[in-house]
């Protein structure tokens, strides 16, 4: 697929791309102009940096699930 594609995204943790032999410097020997791409939860640096990101713990570490609900109520809008 690699040599076919013109974007690779991928959100693993830091270094888990390069464990599976998806690493940057990998693929672009198969396909040097491709995009490369690489997102991740909480930064490729930091204390938090090595631990699984899903939506349910961004929200709870964010402080978001409280947003929508209404001050007064404490119901959800």
């Amino acid at each position: 697929l690699i040599s076919t594609a013109d974007v690779f995204i991928e959100n693993f943790r830091p270094g888990a791309a390069e464990r599976m032999g998806l690493g940057e410097d990998k693929l672009r020997v198969l396909r040097p102009n491709i995009i490369y791409a690489s997102i991740n939860g909480f930064g490729e640096t930091g204390p938090y940096a090595d631990k699984r990101v899903y939506d349910p713990i961004v929200q709870a570490t964010s402080g978001s699930v409280a947003l929508p609900a209404d001050p007064a109520e404490g119901q959800p809008r």
